[in-house]
């Protein structure tokens, strides 16, 4: 169950969006770079993290994880892939791709999202409705 805070928080319309970047520490070089953006971000896809300790500075402070394995790979832009960065025009069209989200309450993008991912699970560009219920 996550908690109200942060649901309140999904839903706020002054939310970041979030910078992936995967580097080789050994070639100082950077494998990859994506942008989740916010409207992305669920409660489906956001884990509230146990309080901390009653001894600890922010003593019963509620965190959370974001999922980011339960992100839609559509929703993810990336800026560099394989080591190599992607054209201009690439990255505006996969970050337009989801700006239909925006216009969705929470609840209904989670369940348009849990449905991507579904869709995406298939492995195919063609697919069935049997094959996502499957």
């Amino acid at each position: 169950m996550i908690c109200a805070q942060v649901h309140c928080a999904l839903s706020a319309q002054n939310n970041p969006n979030l910078t992936l970047i995967a580097y080789s520490r050994a070639k100082r070089a950077v494998h990859s770079r994506a942008v989740v953006p916010k409207h992305l971000f669920t409660p489906s896809n956001i884990e509230e993290r146990k309080p901390l300790a009653p001894t600890a500075r922010r003593a019963e402070w509620i965190g959370c994880n974001m999922l980011i394995g339960r992100v839609p790979d559509a929703g993810k832009s990336f800026i560099v892939r394989d080591g190599k960065p992607v054209g201009k025009h690439e990255v505006i069209e996969a970050w337009r791709k989801t700006l239909f989200l925006l216009a969705e309450i929470p609840e209904t993008r989670g369940w348009l999202i849990e449905t991507l991912n579904c869709v995406e699970s298939t492995g195919r560009d063609d697919f069935s409705l049997a094959a996502v219920y499957a």
